[in-house]
């Protein structure tokens, strides 16, 4: 449970609050934020919790273990190999991907994806999330959500469109067959069958990609051969502009003890297109 938010306040209600990690008689420079004990981001009554320089027990008014980090933007990402401790790099990542093509045999393809893991022993969340189309291999890029005291926490995520009333609007040129054109976006059964605005759970543990709870939005056009005409389209968006009504938000929550904290992504755009042959929506 936090500090109380006013005085009186002793050495002993950090080390029960917080912990003691090396021991034996408590000194205040033990709980810088972002030290040993206290996690960076730590804030209370009087702002955050110092990393160095003087520090006060007064700092540490109304503060808690419990830290819920900020969600990382999607712009800067780790590369597999860099994974979690290396450096980030720019990664150019948007949902907005298109793919033309009238070569013999080439299917076409746009796709953004966006996934989630927790691993309680790790200390964080891990993010996963890619774009790009079928003309080149997509880096995929990693990156983390930090926190301290909710490894025993239940954690969900939930996506939504901030400014639609209704789901992502999507397109086939040929909505009766599945073999050619798809559109897959997260509420459709090929796209995990998850609805809009509800939390999901994430599963505790486990490694590799496929504890990954994932999100896509993949547009494909395949090529037909005679007598089928040439000019498939998938098309996620509305495909012509970048509207505000396609932009799409993710939230991961937290549950302790009845107690939930939240953190939410920056929203982006959804304007994906796979088009073979001629054909004008």
């Amino acid at each position: 449970m936090a500090l109380a938010p006013n005085p009186p306040i002793c050495l002993t209600d950090l080390r029960t609050e917080f912990g003691d990690a090396n021991g034996g008689n408590v000194c205040l420079t033990e709980y810088y934020a972002g030290g040993a004990n206290v996690a960076a981001g730590t804030s209370g009554t009087n702002g955050a919790v110092p990393s160095s320089g003087t520090v006060c027990l007064t700092d540490f008014l109304g503060t808690s273990n419990i830290v819920m980090g900020t969600f990382p933007a999607f712009s800067q990402g780790y590369t597999l190999n860099q994974f979690p401790s290396g450096s980030t790099s720019s990664t150019a990542f948007s949902g907005y991907q298109t793919h033309f093509s009238q070569q013999t045999g080439i299917q076409c393809g746009a796709f953004a994806v966006v996934g989630f893991r927790h691993t309680p022993s790790n200390g964080y969340v891990s993010i996963e999330f890619y774009s790009g189309t079928n003309q080149s291999a997509a880096t995929v890029y990693y990156n983390k959500l930090t926190y301290s005291g909710l490894a025993n926490a239940t954690w969900e995520v939930k996506y939504e469109y901030p400014n639609r009333s209704t789901d992502m609007d999507t397109y086939e040129r040929y909505a009766s067959e599945t073999t050619y054109d798809e559109a897959k976006i997260p509420s459709t059964s090929g796209g995990g069958n998850r609805s809009e605005g509800t939390y999901y759970q994430l599963s505790a543990g486990g490694t590799g990609n496929n504890y990954f709870m994932q999100f896509p939005y993949i547009a494909t056009a395949n090529f037909r051969n005679s007598p089928l005409s040439d000019n498939a389209q998938a098309r996620i968006g509305d495909g012509v502009n970048f509207s505000s009504t396609n932009d799409v938000q993710f939230t991961l929550r937290a549950t302790l003890s009845g107690t939930s904290y939240t953190a939410a992504s920056t929203t982006f755009n959804i304007e994906l297109i796979a088009q073979r042959g001629a054909f004008l929506p």
